[in-house]
């Protein structure tokens, strides 16, 4: 702004000394020209200035605009999250301090953990399963034993009741063994699809 009132002084002083010299006169008409579209050049310049100023306003303002609107759309979604009822598995909710891979690696090496569990508890039991009926065999065969050796006559009376007694003992063993295997069935069946 001071520049423009000293430029305007300086203006006014030269056309002023020009006015009182005749000669100037005809010179200054073309120094006018030229004074004028100086004047003129900056004026528009100045236009120029207002218009960019004006325009970085509004581009200020409108940012601030979006900027607000991008808060209050944060806090809704913030607010309707909270409201929200969770859906599936929640997993990836609650990693324990894990990240990315890290956390997708635990994960995997627990899905892994499991089929390996359920894999060698399959096995187990159709172990069990089979020492169960390898058992009930030999216990009926031995039974069968001390009673044919008893009509012929091999064993007496207290060595057959002392082995009858003893399969008898083994033959609740193996039901206990089946009660146990036949719960554990039933909870691989519920637990492994």
């Amino acid at each position: 702004m001071k520049k423009l009132l000293i430029f305007t002084g300086i203006l006014l002083v030269t056309a002023a000394l020009m006015a009182q010299n005749p000669r100037s006169q005809e010179q200054g008409r073309g120094q006018e020209k030229k004074e004028q579209a100086r004047e003129k050049a900056e004026e528009q310049r100045q236009q120029g200035q207002d218009r960019g100023q004006q325009a970085r306003e509004q581009a200020q303002e409108s940012a601030e605009h979006g900027r607000q609107q991008t808060e209050q759309a944060r806090d809704r979604a913030g607010q309707q999250a909270d409201k929200a009822e969770p859906r599936g598995h929640a997993y990836g909710r609650d990693k324990g301090g894990m990240h990315g891979r890290d956390f997708g690696q635990a994960r995997a090496a627990a899905a892994r953990s499991k089929q390996e569990k359920e894999q060698v508890t399959r096995e187990v039991a159709a172990e069990v399963e089979e020492g169960v009926r390898r058992t009930t065999t030999r216990v009926e065969e031995a039974r069968e034993t001390i009673e044919e050796r008893r009509r012929r006559g091999e064993i007496s009376e207290e060595e057959f009741e002392r082995r009858s007694r003893r399969v008898e003992e083994i033959e609740k063993e193996i039901e206990q063994i089946e009660a146990e295997r036949r719960r554990t069935e039933r909870v691989i069946r519920e637990r492994i699809p």
